[in-house]
């Protein structure tokens, strides 16, 4: 190894790439389902608040009121989370940019360690960064990438602690609390794996060192963790049916990806089709050939075999470790010991510098290219199917038409791309550049930045800047909630559209969704969010019942698994076209409410305070109080107000609070009110009552904070993350 200086060359080649991504996500943003439902529309209401110096502890706008701050899946503490205190879209272009830039300069650092030059880190930095656990593919889902963003750095201050000074201990435990705050928790613990392993077997750091250290951080982060038991405990996470936590594991037809990329389909054309996600693309033919190479001339070492090894034992889903969903996520660790495994052997890029390489990659380049000629033409196509019929006995496929065929031909041929791409850079550089490991940056970066264009969906950022959601003055959002139709009626709202471009004809074989002319103008998705999706409901300030999160509360999640008594008729227009529908007792809950079963005229949306929906379609029942364009409001008049005064004759009386914020509501009683009770409907776990500065004792239901009214003054009640703990350990 040599110093690895902080302004070396390559780290300014990672400023100029965190520069690109910021102007990137200035204009356009990675159009998935945790990007914009989950994350931007937290981070948003996280950012609105901050701003007016208010860190909310509670989100009072979706699933009748759910703790915010101490969310492990979400990272709400991580201090990248100020840059949301700008107006979008400058804040999440902000965000991104400075999480790629810790990413690269992170990883830089970490491969570097096992490297005397500065192109090989970089070169293997690069890799990463534009693979299927890098910056653009994992940007479906910020929450997850923002922690992949802290292992280099991480892992690098671990190495330090070699030095044996306090600093290096202090900068370690740091960068540790960083990685603890900075999202999902499973892939956190994958960050611990990393770096316990690193320092063990790799650093060679004492079994002593190492274990004062983690147990040091553990200490310095257990308050984190401690405060978020309420949520997690309370939450659908714990409900979940074992089919469901082990969905996810790698299968043996995804490693086609990784030489070939696109042969699974892509989200740009809606082929998202085949053996699942693009978790093993390493994007790079450069990363499966070099490891392929090492194996060959045995220049891997026995840890690393056994730890890859293993570490696929898990990805495949042999072995199911306990609270870990989605096994097929621990390739995102097969990625960077694999890399680490190169970086340590330096001369193995070499190899694609020798005249007998090249010239193999030569012919082999034109024989793709005439292989993807023809599987382009329509000869492929009409011999396949003949070939299926043959096999079959003469029986036709109902999904492999001769529209389909010509689709996947497509894919296949655009797959070979890369290792023809692979070839001409092979002899550019025997011919001009004379450098393998420069021509292969050029050629990463290349690579990298056409499977990420394919691999993604991108929209225009304004999409989700000022899109006409604002509400009617007649609807009174202060003591009622406002419901999204589209998030309720199967079939319909932002996850249908994502559903749609994912999935699209010839794969599809219904009607499309996403025209051509769609996918230019979004005016759908416009529309929809024209409508407040249950999630942007925090933004925009309104409360709703559905939503979108990564913790779902039990108790609602189950008031809603009995089905409407006339969803059958309500939805029969469903039931014509598929019989199957909505049949499941049980839903998943993992994010958001099941209510494909739920109509919107069940009267249980009134129970909530729900008295007003939004919808892209005319409502059989309700009054419509206004409309605007394809957008109607309409009004449920037996809604009951969310906060309400009830006297001994149990007659009903809204109250109103004269300041609220995420975290409190304060009220002034009068005289008049006294012996009533003040009831809220809300999940009222961890809310404490003070009137006059004096803490009184409430009543708590299913959904309901309920506080008897017993002299007139300020009511101030407000949630505590700590009082909610020690409510909920109480019982122990």
């Amino acid at each position: 190894m040599i110093k690895k200086k902080l302004f070396d060359w390559p780290v300014w080649i990672c400023i100029g790439i965190s520069l690109f991504i910021f102007f990137f996500y200035l204009f356009f943003i990675n159009l998935s389902t945790d990007t914009i439902i989950l994350f931007l529309a937290q981070k948003l209401f996280l950012g609105k608040w901050l701003a007016r110096g208010i860190i909310p502890l509670f989100n009072p706008h979706i699933f009748l009121g759910i703790p915010f701050l101490f969310d492990v899946g979400m990272g709400n503490l991580h201090p990248f989370n100020l840059f949301f205190i700008l107006p979008y879209p400058y804040s999440f272009a902000f965000w991104s940019a400075a999480t790629s830039l810790l990413f690269l300069v992170g990883f830089y650092l970490l491969f570097g360690i096992f490297s005397k030059d500065k192109k090989q880190p970089l070169l293997l930095t690069l890799i990463f960064f534009f693979s299927g656990s890098g910056f653009f593919l994992r940007m479906n889902n910020p929450t997850i990438f923002s922690v992949i963003a802290h292992y280099g750095v991480f892992a690098y201050s671990l190495y330090k602690l070699k030095d044996g000074t306090k600093k290096s201990f202090f900068i370690a435990l740091f960068f540790g609390l960083l990685l603890t705050l900075s999202g999902h928790f499973q892939f956190v613990l994958y960050g611990y794996i990393l770096g316990i392993i690193l320092s063990l077997f790799y650093y060679k750091n004492s079994f002593k060192k190492t274990l004062f250290f983690f147990f040091i951080l553990s200490l310095l982060t257990s308050w984190y963790y401690l405060l978020s038991i309420p949520l997690i405990i309370e939450s659908t996470r714990l409900t979940l049916r074992k089919d469901y936590i082990e969905t996810g594991p790698i299968y043996f037809l995804q490693f086609i990806q990784l030489f070939f990329p696109f042969v699974w389909g892509y989200v740009q054309n809606g082929s998202k089709w085949g053996v699942g996600p693009t978790n093993v693309l390493l994007s790079s033919v450069v990363l499966s050939l070099g490891l392929s190479v090492t194996i060959i001339k045995r220049k891997i070492d026995v840890i690393s075999t056994v730890l890859l090894s293993l570490l696929l034992i898990f990805s495949l889903g042999f072995v199911n470790l306990p609270f870990f969903r989605g096994p097929g996520q621990i390739f995102i660790l097969i990625h960077i010991f694999t890399l680490i495994v190169l970086a340590r052997n330096e001369k193995v890029f070499t190899i694609f510098s020798k005249e007998g390489v090249i010239s193999l990659f030569g012919y082999l380049s034109i024989i793709l290219a005439l292989g993807a000629l023809f599987i382009v033409s329509p000869i492929f196509s009409v011999l396949f199917i003949k070939g299926y019929k043959i096999l079959k006995h003469g029986q036709e496929s109902l999904f492999f038409d001769l529209s389909t065929v010509q689709a996947i031909g497509k894919l296949i041929a655009l797959s070979f791309v890369p290792i023809i791409l692979f070839g001409l850079t092979l002899s550019i550089n025997n011919r001009w550049i004379k450098n393998i490991q420069t021509s292969l940056i050029l050629f990463v970066i290349l690579e990298g930045v056409l499977l990420n264009f394919f691999h993604n969906y991108f929209t225009p950022s304004r999409l989700f800047i000022n899109n006409n959601s604002t509400l009617p003055q007649v609807i009174n959002s202060q003591n009622y909630r406002v419901q999204t139709a589209s998030d309720v009626v199967p079939y319909t709202g932002f996850h249908n559209y994502m559903g749609n471009v994912l999935f699209r004809p010839p794969f599809s074989k219904e009607p499309p969704v996403i025209t051509d002319k769609e996918s230019q103008s979004f005016g759908a998705l416009r529309n929809i969010f024209g409508t407040i999706p249950s999630s942007w409901a925090m933004v925009e300030g309104i409360n709703a019942v559905q939503g979108y999160n990564t913790f779902v509360p039990q108790k609602l999640a189950h008031y809603f698994d009995k089905p409407s008594s006339d969803y059958r008729q309500e939805y029969v227009y469903i039931l014509e076209r598929n019989s199957l529908f909505a049949q499941s007792e049980k839903g998943s809950h993992i994010n958001a409410i099941e209510s494909s079963r739920i109509t919107l005229g069940d009267p249980r949306w009134g129970e909530l305070g729900v008295r007003y929906f939004i919808s892209d379609r005319p409502l059989k029942k309700y009054t419509l109080i206004s409309q605007a364009g394809n957008k109607y409001f309409y009004e449920n008049k037996d809604a009951i107000p969310v906060k309400h005064f009830t006297g001994i004759d149990g007659k009903i009386e809204a109250a109103k609070a004269y300041y609220e914020n995420p975290n409190e509501m304060l009220f002034q009683i009068k005289k008049e009110d006294l012996g009533k009770k003040l009831i809220i409907i809300i999940n009222p776990n961890g809310f404490v009552a003070e009137l006059n500065g004096k803490k009184v004792n409430t009543e708590k239901q299913d959904f309901k904070l309920i506080i008897p009214i017993k002299e007139a003054g300020i009511l101030k009640i407000y949630y505590s993350p700590l009082f909610h703990l020690r409510e909920m350990m109480r019982p122990f």
